[in-house]
């Protein structure tokens, strides 16, 4: 088992396969495999359920996984197929979506690089790669562009160009055979290359540590900007142009403890300008608990189990820093949440005391035939109204109605617009 910050839980068998993911609200995805380690299902589980209500399932044509030559279905929880086939490499040569007549398809060169991608309107983008396998090109598919000048559509192709990064080592691809008497001169890491990326002919140079981590970049006028990072590959300084600079710090979690913008003077560590904002942390779920701006105005993060409301970490409140009213008197506005015990929300009351109402299926055969389509079992979970301004005079209600088997709403009824149907 491995055990996160946030309360969730994942789950491996003793192949070393992910089986499961439960998060702090009890909700589970089941994983299962085949004999030979391929997924097979994916299951839904939602809080107080014992059965998965939604599964996809994964079909082989062969008793290999993914990586195997032939096709592999998935089916969703409504039935519908998208259908991948690879080739004797392991490629993805074609993807049939269930909603499109013809499937997308792929094609691929000698060093196994794509070369084509054509879609299901038979549209095709074609690649192009040097010896080394980097891209150089991208050719798009030919579309009509209108020409105001003529009035007329003329048929364009956009095309992409891209240079690999200018350095001033050789590639090792390049290098002649060294000898003990003539030895080549030694690789430069990454954290001594320089990458350049040019937009519309202005140059942007970015440089990077031993990780591939940013470190600084250069715009096309020479602003430079530093990054320095600390030994987690954090970004602890980063240095404008002109002198000024931001400081963070974090905790052994890697939470953001403080930001500090400083000025240039204060950055080189004289008497200069400088303002901090902090954040602390709860201890339960590692979520964020306080955050003190620069003007030392706090704003209050409370969680269900500090009213209690409940033990899986769900935000109750938001208390805002005291402001004057209209009227010059000083009030504290707060925000609240309210849940169900599936930890969906069923309740927001804003700053100005607004309130949102969130109404959701509760699986009672009642609603078959009514919320749920023709057929389909009943469930709980699904949200079905968002009701605005909620027991006030302007309460205006939008329904979710006709949901299918994988819980898609195929009805919307708007407090304005009237009736939308969306098909899935």
């Amino acid at each position: 088992n491995r055990f996160y910050p946030d309360g969730k839980l994942v789950q491996f068998n003793t192949a070393g396969l992910h089986t499961l993911t439960r998060d702090r609200h009890g909700h589970e995805l089941r994983y299962s495999y085949n004999g030979n380690n391929a997924l097979t299902t994916i299951g839904l589980v939602p809080n107080g359920e014992s059965e998965a209500l939604w599964v996809w399932t994964f079909g082989y044509s062969t008793t290999q996984q993914l990586a195997a030559s032939g096709s592999v279905t998935i089916t969703d929880p409504a039935g519908r197929v998208t259908t991948l086939t690879l080739d004797d490499h392991g490629r993805l040569t074609t993807w049939q979506e269930p909603s499109l007549d013809a499937p997308m398809t792929f094609a691929y060169g000698s060093q196994h690089n794509m070369t084509h991608k054509t879609d299901a309107r038979g549209n095709t983008t074609t690649y192009e790669y040097d010896e080394f396998g980097r891209i150089t090109r991208s050719l798009l598919p030919p579309r009509e562009v209108f020409d105001p000048a003529t009035g007329q559509f003329n048929i364009a192709q956009e095309i992409h160009n891209f240079t690999p990064s200018v350095v001033s080592a050789p590639l090792l691809n390049n290098l002649p055979t060294g000898t003990p008497n003539v030895p080549n001169a030694p690789l430069v890491t990454s954290d001594q290359i320089a990458s350049t990326q040019a937009i519309n002919d202005r140059l942007y140079t970015h440089t990077t540590n031993q990780f591939g981590a940013h470190t600084g970049y250069t715009d096309p006028l020479g602003n430079a900007i530093t990054l320095e990072r600390d030994e987690r590959d954090r970004l602890v300084l980063a240095i404008s142009a002109e002198g000024n600079c931001t400081r963070y710090t974090y905790d052994e979690l890697d939470n953001l403890l403080s930001l500090t913008q400083e000025d240039s003077a204060a950055c080189a560590g004289g008497s200069g300008l400088s303002r901090t904002a902090t954040y602390t942390y709860e201890p339960r779920f590692n979520q964020l608990k306080t955050i003190t701006d620069v003007l030392g105005r706090v704003t209050t993060l409370v969680y269900d189990y500090e009213e209690g409301l409940g033990e899986v970490g769900n935000l109750v409140k938001i208390i805002y820093p005291p402001v004057p009213n209209e009227n010059g008197v000083v009030v504290t506005p707060e925000e609240s949440y309210s849940y169900n015990t599936h930890g969906l929300m069923t309740e927001l009351i804003d700053k100005l005391g607004l309130v949102t109402c969130f109404v959701y299926t509760t699986g009672d055969p009642s609603e078959a035939g009514t919320i749920f389509a023709t057929g389909v079992t009943p469930v709980a979970g699904l949200l079905t109204q968002v009701v605005e301004d909620c027991g006030g005079v302007l309460e205006r209600t939008t329904s979710y109605t006709q949901f299918d088997t994988a819980g898609n709403a195929q009805r919307i009824t708007e407090p304005f617009d009237g009736v939308q149907t969306r098909q899935t």
